[in-house]
This record gives structure tokens, C-alpha cells and sequence, in this order.
């Protein structure tokens, strides 16, 4: 019973050691810091496009910027398969649900874009890439949903590949420039357990 106590007493103070060893935790790690600066440049370079190239691109570097380099590029690979997919599947069948026929009969035009889903993601799948197929079914939606109406559709989904490409570029930019020799540290996105 005396050596149970013990052990957890002795237990409890490696764990503290290991927590107050680990004062970081109060500040900003390096995926902290390297997400802001790819998003303000982000905005910077996007002030000649307008807010919502600039927002497209911020939201592509987001998702992009990883721990580490090689995690950043796997990411970036995936959302730009994802949007170039989405995006230019999502171009065709906006043209087709434009026509009149269509385009005026909502029941008809959901069905439609419900089994332009299927396809996008079997596109996905066919390429070898999985890990887009999500992100493809989203821009491919966003297309035909929301886009459908405007007057030129096509420039909006060229805008949307190019801003998702330039958040990509920013990402990988500063991910490789800041911080680029440090490892991971608590607060941005490692497991502290592992370092143990």
C-alpha cells in the first residue's frame, strides 16, 4: 500500500515537471504564427482581386499550412486536385443546368446536381485522389448552388481555382521560410506525449 502511494506521489511530480517543463503552452507556437503570416499575405496579395480572391486564397492556405513541409505539400497537392476537379466539373454542369428546361424546374435541377456529386467524386477516385474527393463535391457545389445565376460563370470558377493556387503558393512559401529548421512544438499541432 506504502509503495502504491509513493509511486503515485512520484507519478504526480513527473507530471507536473513535465507540464511546467512545457511553458510554450502559454504562447503562440510556430503553426500559429506561420498560419497568420500566410493569411495576411494572403489578403495583401489579394487587394488587386478583390475580397473574395483574397478570402478563397486565405481559407486554401488555412487548410494547407501543416507542422511541416511534407505534410504541407500532401495537403496542397489534395486541395488543389480537390478544387480543380470540383471546379471544372462544376463549370459543365453549370452550363447544362442553365438551360431553360432545366434551370426551371427545381426538382429536376436538384436530381441533377445530386448525381453530379456521384460523378465528381468517382472523378476523384478514378485520378487517385481520394483524399479530394471531399473537397471536390464542396467547390462543385458551390458552383451550381450559388453560382448558377451569374452572368459569367466561368470566370468565376477560373477566379476560384486561381485564388485557391495562390493560397497554396503562399502557404508552402511560408512554411518553408519561417521557422523552417525548428520542430514542432505544443500550441502548433504536435503531440506532446510523443516527445516523452
Amino acid at each position: 500500500m506504502e509503495n502504491t502511494k509513493d509511486e503515485h506521489i512520484k507519478g504526480e511530480h513527473i507530471k507536473d515537471k513535465h507540464v511546467i517543463g512545457h511553458k510554450h503552452h502559454l504562447f503562440p507556437g510556430p503553426r500559429m504564427i506561420k498560419t497568420a503570416i500566410a493569411v495576411f499575405l494572403c489578403l495583401f496579395l489579394g487587394i488587386p482581386f478583390g475580397e473574395d480572391f483574397a478570402f478563397d486564397a486565405a481559407i486554401a492556405a488555412i487548410i494547407c499550412l501543416q507542422p511541416d513541409t511534407k505534410s504541407s505539400l500532401s495537403s496542397s497537392l489534395n486541395r488543389v486536385l480537390g478544387t480543380a476537379i470540383g471546379g471544372a466539373f462544376g463549370l459543365l454542369m453549370m452550363l447544362l443546368i442553365r438551360l431553360p428546361g432545366i434551370y426551371d424546374a427545381a426538382l429536376l435541377r436538384y436530381l441533377i446536381i445530386a448525381a453530379g456529386v456521384i460523378i465528381v467524386i468517382y472523378l476523384s477516385v478514378l485520378v487517385r485522389a481520394r483524399q479530394s474527393a471531399c473537397l471536390a463535391a464542396i467547390i462543385y457545389l458551390i458552383i451550381v448552388m450559388l453560382h448558377v445565376s451569374d452572368e459569367d460563370p466561368v470566370v468565376y470558377a477560373l477566379i476560384r481555382i486561381a485564388s485557391t493556387f495562390s493560397g497554396v503558393v503562399v502557404s508552402l512559401l511560408v512554411n518553408m521560410a519561417v521557422f523552417r529548421n525548428r520542430a514542432p512544438e505544443c500550441g502548433g499541432g504536435c503531440d506532446c506525449e510523443s516527445k516523452k
